[in-house]
């Protein structure tokens, strides 16, 4: 289960540099996929359903990602059609804190859903 948990942690940290690197060097750099379909969504509609969906934390999770994604899109829309970051710098900034603080409470959910699994198991 932690494996499970660390490659997608590190995906979706991948997730988020790539969208730091494109907004300051002010080109897409990478593929920005929905929630759906980037390997953590792509991981919780399947393997983290299969193992975690009897915990709590679990149904918690999808709330944070696609904030995650949504503030992504938002900050890589103003580079995606012209160079717009500095005359919308402080949403910009606003947006990568905001990023910041759903990924730690989705890391943070991630590693309780852990706990949840195995309190569950312990119990089977």
């Amino acid at each position: 289960n932690r494996v499970y948990v660390i490659l997608a942690k590190i995906d979706h940290t991948i997730y988020k540099s790539n969208a730091y690197s494109s907004l300051f060097r002010r080109e897409v750099l990478a593929t920005f996929h929905d929630s759906t379909e980037c390997q953590l969504g792509k991981w919780y509609q399947n393997e983290a359903k299969a193992k975690f969906s009897k915990t709590s934390s679990y149904s918690k999770l999808d709330k944070p990602h696609k904030d995650v994604h949504k503030l992504v899109d938002k900050n890589i829309s103003f580079i995606s059609d012209g160079d717009k970051v500095v005359e919308n710098r402080t949403e910009v900034i606003s947006n990568f804190i905001a990023i910041e603080h759903s990924a730690k409470e989705l890391y943070d959910l991630m590693e309780d859903m852990i706990v949840e699994a195995d309190e569950l198991n312990a119990k089977e």
